[in-house]
Formats: structure tokens, sequence, C-alpha cells
């Protein structure tokens, strides 16, 4: 189908703004000429034979739109069989009327259907309606964050309307309402209609209003952006497109990091897990500036710096925990003790840090970190739209940005909460608990206690003493997952870990020693994949690119590498590393260097790429120690590396080898000294 550029238009008379394709041919309606805002959409569907006028040459393009018109016109756009098709049983549409076959068609695949016994074909549909029928009948993929002032989480169709407003294909009035509630128009359902129908693949995030773009992975105009490997990310989907928009080394300079023996303080600078928020062409991240040499607290500046990585500048230069962005302001946790982060308010910023006020004394429950300990979001608190939920040691309240009109919400503590799809869910030692963000009422899951949660895609991981569970909210089920060999809180914290990589994908792990290690791998929100490590203990997560995890587990003077492959959802180990491992991950390309033997000049060296078995190569070079892997390049199978070492004990580190090999034969093609 024809793929067309949209504009951006704004009907200022009414203060409404549609997505509008730029105009390639003469009007075909008497009331629609070629300057009508929605003339493009209305003759490019009359093109292709989804609409049509009316028998004196008119459009109507301000006439409400029917049921039925939008069914037929749904009908026509996706090609769908009218004809062999159950009749509707519906009391007004009878076996004789003419477009029964069209109400049947819609009916059957779900994309519209009445209420009770009424199809009422007749009726004007709603924005809201609209926004349900689209995203229905054109399996768009959800986006479940709030996005209108007038549209939370309760009501019907809030994952509709944000889920086409996500991709661009309606935006909203100025004010930051959507008003759900409004009639569609004709020539509204064409634009809508037109703007579904010509998706590109870069519709994910295009969007920009009062509640911007927030999280750990935030996609936009086709690229997502994260934070990884200490550096600030952007890559395409399936990644075949990456950029560096922040260096670990243009960072430097904004945290602190002494290390050596004194090494309490450390930061560590751009960090995983943490939120980014995308307003306009800004990116707003945090950096972890220092820890707390007392209460050992991260202490989290907030930067921003444009999306083509320039114009960086420090927002706020106090401690900051789960900051917010709304409309022109950011909201956020301060503190009145900015060295050790004690008395701790709730705040407001203008969006360039300036007019910092106190807004309310807040001090919420901190939560039990199991497996998301690197986000500055230490709390149980989760702010969404105007509203801010959080835990104290009894209960769970709400109030507004604006610290105001508080509400308890339930009388039970919440160790851990997040906002899921329509409802806001805590883990607490009473229970696992499903809670209305209106206030009008929870639902207990589960009594047994909980530990902690983490959402991945559509499912939701729940840690319990025993058990690890998931739970997704379309079946409310939740399932067991596998029962732990030991008690988790067995486990010290920093043994349980949830490495995430792209999209709904992440390794989760238990590791202490004990024998039975479990290590699962999920994927678009479901385990796929488990493994019980034996014989050793685990060391560290090497790289994770692409849903695939590198990761070391063996005996303290070597370990074997392992990878969990997300394709084939396989465990496959590819060899054994001792002393000065290295690794690096670079053009779908895993290397690792280290010691064949301990005192011995003889490295390892194993690869593996996308499509090719893993290989291993021993050289012989005469270093003391390698130090640093750098300048992969990779031709075809052919893989070209710098190792950087030194030849004896006191030296620094300055000898330099250039080493190729053959990928696909396992061939090593050159090793020598570059000066």
């Amino acid at each position: 189908m024809k793929k067309r550029k949209a504009l951006l238009f704004s009907l200022t008379a009414v203060g409404i703004w549609f997505a509008v394709p730029e105009k390639e041919m003469e009007a075909a309606f008497s009331d629609v000429n070629k300057d009508f805002w929605a003339e493009e959409s209305i003759e490019y569907l009359n093109e292709e034979g989804i609409i049509g006028g009316y028998p004196d040459g008119t459009f109507r393009p301000g006439e409400s739109i029917t049921r039925i018109q939008a069914a037929s016109m749904m009908v026509k756009a996706l090609n769908l069989e009218t004809t062999g098709r159950s009749a509707p049983d519906y009391e007004d549409i009878s076996v004789g009327y003419a477009r029964s076959g069209i109400v049947a068609a819609v009916n059957e695949e779900g994309i519209m259907s009445g209420n009770g016994n009424q199809f009422r074909p007749g009726e004007k549909i709603t924005r809201a309606q609209m926004a349900a029928v689209l995203r229905r009948g054109f399996e768009l993929g959800e986006y479940s964050e709030i996005l209108f002032t007038d549209i939370d989480r309760s009501y019907w169709s809030f994952t509709d309307i944000t889920t086409i407003a996500y991709h661009g294909i309606t935006t909203g009035y100025e004010d930051g309402t959507f008003r759900p509630g409004n009639e569609t128009t004709r020539a509204q359902f064409a634009v809508f209609l037109d703007n579904v129908m010509n998706l590109g693949e870069n519709s994910a995030g295009n969007y920009d209003g009062i509640y911007p773009l927030q999280g750990g992975e935030v996609s936009r105009n086709g690229w997502t952006y994260t934070i990884r490997n200490h550096e600030l990310v952007r890559y395409t989907e399936e990644e075949e497109e990456k950029e560096v928009i922040l260096s670990d080394e243009e960072v430097t300079g904004d945290y602190f990091h002494d290390g050596g023996d004194w090494d309490a303080n450390d930061a560590d600078g751009l960090t995983e897990g943490t939120p980014l928020t995308i307003k306009g062409d800004w990116i707003y991240y945090t950096i972890h500036y220092r820890t707390g040499t007392h209460s050992g607290n991260k202490n989290f500046h907030l930067y921003r710096v444009r999306t083509d990585g320039t114009e960086k500048e420090q927002i706020l230069n106090e401690p900051v925990d789960h900051y917010y962005i709304a409309d022109r302001h950011i909201y956020y946790i301060g503190y009145e003790d900015h060295r050790e982060m004690q008395d701790s308010y709730w705040k407001r910023a203008r969006l360039d840090g300036s007019a910092r006020t106190k807004l309310t004394s807040l001090q919420p429950e901190e939560r039990q970190y199991y497996f998301d300990k690197h986000a500055n979001n230490k709390y149980a608190l989760e702010a969404d739209g105007d509203s801010v939920y959080y835990s104290t040691e009894s209960a769970i309240f709400q109030m507004n940005l604006n610290g105001q009109k508080q509400q308890r919400l339930i009388n039970v503590p919440g160790r851990d909460m997040l906002l899921h799809k329509r409802s806001l869910y805590a883990g607490s030692y009473r229970g696992f608990y499903k809670i209305s963000p209106d206030g009008s009422g929870h639902e207990q899951l589960s009594d047994e206690p909980v530990l902690d949660i983490a959402e991945i895609g559509d499912c939701l991981i729940v840690l319990t003493e025993n058990k690890v569970y998931s739970y997704e909210e379309e079946t409310s089920e939740l399932k067991i997952v596998d029962e732990l060999p030991v008690p988790a809180t067995d486990f010290s914290r920093r043994d349980v870990a949830l490495e995430r990589t792209t999209g709904n994908n992440a390794l989760l792990y238990f590791v202490n020693s004990n024998g039975k290690d479990p290590f699962y791998l999920i994927q678009e929100g479901e385990v796929t994949s488990s493994i019980t490590m034996e014989e050793g203990f685990f060391q560290n997560v090497l790289a994770k690119e692409r849903g695939n995890y590198y990761f070391t587990f063996g005996a303290e003077s070597e370990g074997m590498i392992y990878k969990a492959e997300g394709s084939t959802k396989q465990w496959k180990s590819l060899g054994t590393i001792r002393d000065d491992l290295l690794h690096l991950y670079q053009d779908d390309t895993f290397i690792a260097v280290g010691k064949t033997k301990a005192d011995e000049p003889n490295l390892t060296i194993i690869a593996d790429a996308v499509n090719q078995e893993p290989k291993t190569f021993e050289v012989s070079l005469p270093l003391v120690s390698a130090r640093r892997i750098e300048g992969l390049e990779k031709d075809g199978q052919i893989i070209t590396f710098q190792l950087l070492g030194a030849e004896e004990t006191e030296q620094q580190m300055r000898d330099r080898y250039e080493i190729t090999f053959d990928l696909a034969s396992g061939e090593l093609m050159k090793m020598e000294k570059r000066e």
C-alpha cells in the first residue's frame, strides 16, 4: 500500500491537532476543496474504494459518523469477507438488512460489538469508540501509560486511546485532553483511518504531549533510547543501527569515582535501568553522582541532553529520586540532607531546574530490592498522570502531583508497587494485591508474602519466599514459574538479579553458591527456558544483546562462559577462561580473552557471532597481563581486534597486538605486534 509522509495540522479554531498527509490530488466531492484540512485523506480513501459520498456529490465531512458507516469503512480497509458468516444475533439487525454481512464481519472479527442484543447501527461513534475500533481492527501493539489528562487507567478504552496516540494516529486537544465522549466526524475518521493504514516503520513513540514518554527504554520515531554499559544509546528495531548519544567518557566529570582503597563514595555514572524521559528533542536522564559514606544511599543528579547528543546540561544538582515530568514541570523526591539523603520531600521544579519548591513532606517506605536494584526509585512510590501513589509503613495512599488531596487506598503497606496496564499492583507481607488507581476497590490475588515485583512486557514476575510466579492481567492468572531450591531470603539481594535486554526479554537468576542456582530465560514476558547451575559459583554477566546473555560460572580461578541464546532458548557453554578475563560485544560479535593457564603467556580467545558456531583459539603472546580489547572490525566472517597489555610485571599497559581470525573456518589468520 502506498506510504505517505504525514504533517501535523492544527485546527486552531477548536484547538485540536491531527496528523494530516501532504496533498497529492484534487478533491472528488463538492464540499471538500483542495484547501480542506482532511482533503488528502478523504481523496485517498475514496480512490481506494473505502469511502464514498452522498448522491448529491457531497461528502459531508462535518457530520458525525455512524457505527454502521465506521463498520463499512473498516471492512473495506481490512478487506474482510462479508459472506458466509454467521448471522449477527442483534434485534436491530434483521436478516434482510442490507449491511448485515458487514455487521457479521466486524462482530466475528472482534472489531465492533453491540450492547446486549442491540448493535445500534445508526448511533454516532465517539472518539473513545473510534480508538477501540482502530486498535482492534489493525491489531496495534498495546501502549498502556497515561497520555491525556481526562483518560485515567480506569477508563474503559484507556489502552485503546493511549495506543493510537502512541502511534501518532491521533493526538488530542491542546489543553492535554482527549475528550473521549465527543462524536467523531466523517472527516476525522477518514484522517484516523488513513493514518493507521499508512503507518510507517517509525510510528512507535510518535507522540509528544503533557505526559511525555518515560521509562528505562523509550521508543520514539523508530529509535529506542536506553542506558547500556554506562552509555546513553539509541538503536533501531532488531538493533540494525546503534548510536552512542553520551559515552561514559563524556560524563566522567559528572560523578565521583576515586577508585582504589577509598571507594566508599564511588558512583557508577550512567546507570542501566534508570529512567529516561523524552520531552520535545530533550532527553532527561539521571547520573549516579555519589554514594553516601554512612548511609550507602545512591545520590542521583538530573541532566538533559538533545537527542543528537548536544547541549548537555545539569538540571538538578541535588539528590533526585523518582523524578516525573508532567507538562512544564519536574516532580521528584528531594532531601533536606543532601549528603546522606535524609528528611525527604515531594518537590517541584521547572523543566530547566529553576523555581524549586517543596510541596509536602513525604516519608514513603523503601522498596525491597531483589530485581531492579540500579534504578533510582528506592521507594514504594509511583507517579502516574496527575496522581502519586506511595506506601507508608501501614497503608498505601494516593495524592495529586502537587501533594494535595491525599486519600488512603488500602490498609496494607507495599514492599513494592508498580503500575501495569489498568491497575496498581502491590506486594506486601500480607500478600499480592491488585488495586484500582481511582480508589474504587482492590483484590487480593494471593496471601503469600511478596518480596518483589517486576514488569516484563505483558507479564509481571512475582517473587515470594519460596516461589517465582508470573501474572498476566488479561487472564488474571497467577502461575508458578518454579519453586526455589532454598528460600529467597537465603540469597543476598546482590545475588538475585533481573538482567534486561531489548524489548520484553530478561535473564532472571538466583545465586548463592549452594550448588543449585536457578537461571530463567524470559522472552516476551514468558519464561521460555530454565537451567540449574551446579558445582561452582556465578561470577557475572558479561554482555547482553538481542535477547542473548553471556555470563561466567565456575570455580574461583577459572570460569566457564555460558550463553543463554534467545533464538533457540538453549543454554550453551562456550569455553573456559582462567585469569584476566576481558570481553567485548560489538557488531553482533562477542569476544572473550583470558589466560589459558595461570602464570603462562598463552591466551584463550572465545568468539561467538550471530548464525555461527562459537570458536576457541589459543595464542601465545609475551604478555604478563592483558588489559583491554578494542577496535573490533568485522568483514564478513573475518574478525580483527586489538589486544592491549604489558610484557613486564611493572610495566604499564602499552603493548598492542592485532589478531585476525576466520570465524567460519576457525583459522587464526594473523597475530602481530603493532607499534
